[in-house]
């Protein structure tokens, strides 16, 4: 098979070889018409970036039965990089003369060397705390029972706080899929899952400090967070972004 030019050229002659219409891939993806015809023309800037663009093109990609994998590459390769934070050294390094850099950094170490006096001078004439005003560690003692009252006792004594301590430290997000979406799943900063899941299919998945979800079809897809159901998670069809953590409810 000869290969095509462009991104947009590839994807586009699938689809007409297999004679199918925009509206039928948008209906199969659950991707919008407009972002399959951005795909086509790669107008890439209107998908809202390169990691929904990315996204939808694998998901058309293997709609079409085409090898995502030189697309991608195709795009990775034409994609405009992000402006750098800084265009120049900041003054306070670049702007340094060779003449001046020794007193220049000799002032630095003055200024540092001040502030460490400083603070070492507080800390020895702040004024001692009054004992009066420390509350004491809270302390039980179980008292003493015997026979039928140690029972009573330990039934009248409080369950430990250890278990729902657990459970608050997690985040778990269960989908329920009544249509195919894409979806993207970031749990603590790393990419936990990517792909578009089919009808009646379901994923869970559980973080300690967060867990983002991207979902392209939010209509179609129901959501359990930290075991309670929120429901459908947007019925407008529009990308859906959020971020859950262990005190998400």
């Amino acid at each position: 098979m000869t290969p095509l030019r462009t991104i947009g050229e590839a994807l586009r002659s699938a689809r007409e070889a297999q004679g199918k219409s925009l509206d039928d891939a948008a209906v199969a993806t659950r991707i919008r018409p407009s972002y399959l015809e951005a795909l086509e023309e790669e107008q890439f800037g209107e998908l809202g970036g390169s990691v929904y663009a990315k996204g939808f093109l694998r998901s058309y990609a293997g709609y079409l039965g085409v090898d995502p994998a030189p697309l991608l590459e195709a795009y990775r390769a034409q994609e405009t990089p992000e402006a750098p934070l800084f265009e120049h050294a900041p003054r306070a390094i670049g702007g340094l003369k060779p003449g001046r850099g020794g007193r220049s950094w000799l002032a630095v170490a003055i200024v540092c060397v001040s502030i460490i006096l400083l603070v070492s001078l507080w800390g020895l004439l702040r004024p001692a705390p009054d004992p009066g005003d420390t509350q004491p560690a809270f302390v039980t003692t179980p008292a003493r029972t015997t026979g039928a009252g140690s029972k009573a006792g330990a039934a009248a004594r409080p369950a430990p706080a250890t278990t729902a301590r657990q459970a608050a430290r997690d985040v778990t997000v269960t989908l329920h899929y009544a249509g195919a979406s894409w979806t993207r799943v970031t749990a603590d900063g790393r990419v936990a899952f990517e792909g578009t899941p089919g009808p009646r299919q379901r994923r869970t998945f559980t973080a300690r400090r967060s867990l983002e979800l991207v979902l392209g079809y939010p209509a179609g897809v129901s959501l359990t967070v930290n075991g309670k159901d929120l429901g459908v998670a947007d019925r407008s069809g529009d990308i859906w972004r959020h971020t859950f953590t262990p005190k998400s409810s």
